[in-house]
């Protein structure tokens, strides 16, 4: 085993030695997602703004003036586009307006009646403010309805719980911790699944069939070192970068999610505080993620990380032996991203995680227990049969691939 260490050794000191693959798989990522999700949080929340505070312009054709007399009041959020249009969808998508709204000729006869007016609204709901705008004047139009049939209520002396025959309260047994909890599980499976492979396929091609075209893997071979020790020091080297890689990504994930969070929470706690005691309701529940990221979680996730990366290294150190050329090895390589994302994509399905046999599922059992690990549904049963198959598929794997690189057209097929 010790010359399995002396070559971990020397591809570790290779890999260090690339200071711009070093920076962009340790340093990169630190920098990046944290700013992208800043400035992408930040640019959300000021459309948001802008589209909050941004007036309506509306096209409208009310002969008989039912809605315009209440739709343009100061302060309504709405202004009257007075000029003549001939052709409105163009004019929605130049943004000359926002909305055009058809008022009936005869909606103040329908209103006498107390029947419903038939509105007629054309928006163009690939614009924001176009979008935006429609669903202002739905919220206006319901608001101004429920005044309306409060008024008529009154009239005939009823009182508008006639018009609630059931009313619901709702208790939620979970809360916000664990709703976030679950968005985490659902979707840190497949970031991990993706990453730890296409993390080590560069590095994996470029020890195996790199050495190859460089001519290095012959001097090595020129050692006391045995084949075995050889290979068993590349796989490992590509199970540390691997693993290097992940942990950094979601170091730089969960700093990127921390930047948006705050930003995002700094704009609303305050408002969304403010409207639950006007409301006379209790503060809002905060997110504690360490309640949801606990040790507990971290390790036992950790525990099927390590066969995981040792079955992928296995894969990848077999198909870069395998190849002639860097390229040759990458061009292998990439159909196992795809069965790697269809899994992962297979894993977002609803309801998978009920199906009694996937813990005997190799791959897509790992993707559930991950899920249930976070969302407060772990069963033991399930995540010792999910580490056993995982444990049983890598050395299956790294057996294979040990009797697959011991052949001699393996390591110099040119």
């Amino acid at each position: 085993m010790k010359g399995a260490w002396l070559v971990l050794k020397k591809e570790m000191l290779y890999w260090t030695k690339d200071r711009r693959t070093l920076f962009l798989t340790l340093f990169f990522p630190l920098i990046l997602y944290p700013l992208l999700f800043g400035i992408m949080t930040k640019m959300s929340l000021n459309d948001s703004r802008r589209l909050s505070t941004s007036v309506t312009r509306v096209a409208i054709d009310d002969p008989r003036n039912i809605l315009s007399s209440i739709l343009f009041r100061e302060g309504s959020g709405f202004e009257k586009f007075t000029e003549s249009l001939e052709n409105i969808p163009l004019a929605l998508s130049q943004e000359k307006i926002h909305l055009s709204i058809k008022v009936p000729q005869d909606a103040k006869d329908y209103v006498a009646s107390q029947k419903p007016i038939d509105l007629q609204i054309t928006y163009d709901p690939s614009r924001d403010m176009s979008e935006k705008g429609f669903f202002k004047i739905q919220k206006f139009i319901k608001d101004n309805d429920a005044m309306i049939v409060v008024g008529r209520l009154n009239e005939l002396r009823l009182t508008s719980d006639i018009l609630e025959p059931t009313r619901i309260s709702i208790i939620k047994t979970t809360g916000a911790n664990e709703e976030i909890g679950k968005l985490i599980g659902l979707f840190l499976p497949y970031f991990l699944l993706i990453s730890m492979y296409a993390g080590a396929m560069q590095f994996g091609a470029d020890i195996t069939a790199g050495e190859k075209e460089r001519g290095t893997l012959l001097s090595l071979l020129t050692t006391r070192l045995s084949r075995l020790q050889i290979m068993q020091g590349k796989m490992l080297a590509i199970f540390c970068v691997s693993i290097l890689g992940i942990a950094m990504n979601l170091i730089a994930i969960g700093l990127g999610g921390f930047t948006a969070g705050n930003l995002a929470l700094y704009d609303r706690v305050e408002k969304t505080k403010a409207m639950a005691i006007s409301m006379g309701s209790p503060t809002p529940p905060t997110i504690d993620l360490q309640s949801i990221l606990t040790p507990q979680a971290i390790l036992l996730t950790l525990g099927l990380l390590i066969p995981l990366g040792l079955l992928f290294s296995a894969i990848i150190l077999t198909i870069g032996a395998q190849s002639k050329s860097v390229r040759e090895a990458n061009v292998a390589m990439v159909p196992g991203i795809f069965i790697v994302l269809a899994i992962g994509v297979f894993s977002l399905s609803p309801g998978i995680e009920k199906l009694t046999y996937l813990p005997f599922v190799p791959l897509m059992n790992i993707t559930v227990v991950i899920r249930k690990l976070f969302t407060g549904q772990f069963v033991a049963w399930e995540y010792l049969i999910t580490l056993l198959m995982t444990l049983l598929l890598s050395w299956f794997t790294v057996a294979l691939s040990g009797r697959l690189l011991s052949r001699e057209n393996a390591l110099f097929k040119s």
